[in-house]
């Protein structure tokens, strides 16, 4: 009688289905968990931006027009800078804002990585409402996303 080493090729393919089976049921989860994790990176930077921008204006008496990542730079009628650096992958996009002596600011940051429409776009601002960035921004100060 000779002794049977290894596995044979039904044990083999059985074992390779049931890996491709956890496979597919893990990937697309692995994907959603990470997109969640980009939104939140985008709901946090710009709560950064929104103490930034009032910690700005405590000194300046104005808002900032823009973020950079050199140290801030004081300045009127939208000239000043803030400093600041987005989470790896955003991209942020802020705006100082006038409108009938009100003056406020926008900001808007995306991430090319989040493919979910319902939130590849995250927006705040403070002052009048009309600096919304979207119609569902609808709390000045508190970032949505949309």
């Amino acid at each position: 009688m000779t002794s049977r080493r290894g596995f044979t090729f039904i044990e083999l393919l059985t074992v390779i289905t049931i890996i491709g089976i956890l496979a597919s049921i893990g990937i697309p989860k692995y994907r959603g968990t990470k997109e969640r994790a980009l939104v939140a990176s985008m709901i946090s930077d710009l709560r950064n931006i929104v103490s930034a921008q009032e910690g700005f204006y405590s000194l300046n008496d104005d808002y900032a027009g823009g973020v950079w990542a050199n140290p801030e730079r004081a300045g009127k009628g939208g000239r000043g800078r803030i400093s600041f650096v987005p989470s790896p992958g955003n991209r942020i996009s802020l705006a100082r804002r006038t409108r009938s002596g009100s003056v406020g600011w926008r900001a808007t940051v995306r991430n090319p990585q989040v493919t979910d429409r319902r939130t590849d776009v995250c927006g705040v601002y403070m002052g009048h409402p009309s600096f919304a960035p979207n119609a569902k921004v609808v709390g000045e100060g508190f970032p949505v996303c949309y």
